[in-house]
């Protein structure tokens, strides 16, 4: 079974049946064959492709990825402070107002007429 496998889990064993990207990125003659070295192994890591194919049934297969562990406790969410509807009411309106804009400053523009 052909399967994509990143360079990060690449390792000796597997069979190489083609190789990602442009063939100029790599630095081997064969787009098939078994990795069977470590000095194979280090010019495919060192190499400019993104991952390989490989075939199962001709090599080793990746190994499994460890299952996410779940997350027993749940977070509290903090209480949500409200005021009370009577609080609210109990407010001076005045806090609520903006100021009006002042008819004054308008006829002292422009700056030094009287």
């Amino acid at each position: 079974m052909l399967r994509r496998v990143p360079l990060d889990d690449v390792r000796i064993g597997m069979y190489v049946h083609a190789m990602e990207g442009s063939w100029l990125r790599h630095p081997f003659w064969r787009k098939r064959f078994l990795l069977d070295s470590e000095h194979d192994l280090k010019a495919l890591l060192d190499s400019d492709i993104p991952g390989i194919i490989i075939d199962d049934e001709r090599g080793a297969a990746p190994a499994p990825k460890p299952a996410p562990t779940p997350i027993v406790a749940a977070r509290r969410q903090p209480p949500v402070h409200r005021l009370a509807e009577e609080e609210f009411r109990a407010r001076p309106r005045a806090a609520f107002r903006t100021r009006p804009a002042s008819s004054s400053a308008a006829s002292r523009w422009p700056p030094g007429r009287s």
